[in-house]
């Protein structure tokens, strides 16, 4: 059963994954003594937030998907309203079931572009035209991302660009790489 709590283990340990390099959810879990400290210190007006996190998406996955989807779009599930979290949630769950026909129609809009250029294609992608999903396939053929993250003159792209690096966690654009070659994805 999904408590608040728990919600907010998963959404702090989240938080912590994407803001840190150091730190992984993966390899330590949301459970953390950190977790429970900073949840005892909640005002109660988020602790209503949570309580509302647990009762909405009840299921592990769904929390995950919620707190994914605000952090791939730049939003604190503490601070943004509950109308937010849920069209980021909606927008990933879908993005997540149609994957390959998502991915195909982004890289058919990329593949008629006229610049191929990766600082181009980040530009975009902060704007909103292309999906993380998208970079990370892209990235995974030209494996340019880690070069952007520490050079000085993007340092304005370094929280996107650690965010698409530790969403690769997450996500494996290896499953999808034959769309670059418009072939049948792999099967799971």
């Amino acid at each position: 059963m999904m408590t608040p709590k728990k919600a907010f283990s998963y959404y702090f340990g989240l938080r912590l994954h994407f803001s840190s390099e150091s730190y992984s959810i993966l390899k330590y879990g949301p459970d953390t003594s950190r977790a429970s400290d900073k949840f005892s210190k909640l005002s109660p007006g988020l602790k209503s937030k949570f309580n509302w996190m647990a009762e909405k998406f009840q299921t592990t996955q769904n929390l995950v998907y919620a707190c994914l989807a605000s952090e791939l779009e730049s939003k604190n599930c503490q601070y943004v309203s509950r109308q937010e979290i849920l069209d980021a949630y909606f927008k990933f769950k879908g993005r997540r079931e149609s994957m390959t026909y998502h991915l195909n129609s982004e890289f058919n809009k990329y593949d008629t572009s006229e610049t191929h250029d990766f600082t181009n294609l980040l530009y975009a992608y902060i704007g909103g035209k292309y999906s993380p999903e998208f970079i990370l396939l892209i990235d995974h053929t030209e494996g340019f991302l880690d070069n952007y993250l520490n050079q000085p003159e993007f340092s304005f792209v370094r929280p996107a660009v650690l965010r698409l690096i530790k969403y690769k966690d997450f996500f494996s654009p290896a499953k999808y790489s034959s769309i670059i070659n418009h072939e049948e994805p792999i099967p799971s």
